[in-house]
């Protein structure tokens, strides 16, 4: 699991592993608000309803066909939307898959375009240098997410509209 940006609002976005999920929430003791469970194989509930779930599991797969592509592309890009929204508030947000590196990072690249007004290669630059590789795989390694990433613009958003890119 590894933050991968501060926004000036003091809120942090993260980008985990599905076993990082709960390990977070104990190390930070409620300061995420904001969970998104992209692994299709991991939907668990919080029944104390502390969280914000975003719920929109999808298949890793690299041999999907452009319709399960497009749909996998809108569901990113609209939990990309509400972590972009949810962080200028203020809140901390969580993306999490299985591994913790596709689907996530699919996510957390269309983030970083919406919020801070990265184009996609500098994205998905930013994900991968900041997200620890995983039984020796980087960040984004699924070539139809990077491809995907490409084809989507930024919106709203200044580079300067980010105070610190860490570790």
């Amino acid at each position: 699991m590894n933050r991968l940006f501060i926004h000036p609002s003091g809120a942090e976005l993260w980008q985990g592993s599905m076993y990082d999920v709960d390990k977070l929430l104990r190390l930070h003791n409620g300061k995420i608000s904001v969970i998104g469970l992209f692994a299709q194989e991991y939907q668990p509930d919080d029944p104390s309803k502390r969280y914000e779930l975003i719920k929109t599991g999808y298949d890793d797969n690299s041999q999907a066909s452009p319709v399960e592509l497009s749909a996998i592309s809108n569901l990113a890009d609209n939990a990309a939307d509400l972590f972009s929204t949810r962080l200028r508030e203020g809140k901390s947000c969580l993306s999490s898959c299985a591994a913790g590196l596709n689907r996530s990072g699919l996510v957390s690249a269309l983030t970083l375009m919406k919020l801070a007004g990265l184009d996609p290669a500098a994205a998905i630059d930013t994900v991968r240098k900041n997200r620890d590789p995983q039984q020796g795989m980087s960040a984004l390694s699924n070539p139809r997410f990077v491809e995907t990433i490409h084809k989507m613009s930024p919106t709203v958003g200044s580079k300067s509209a980010w105070t610190t890119w860490h570790r």
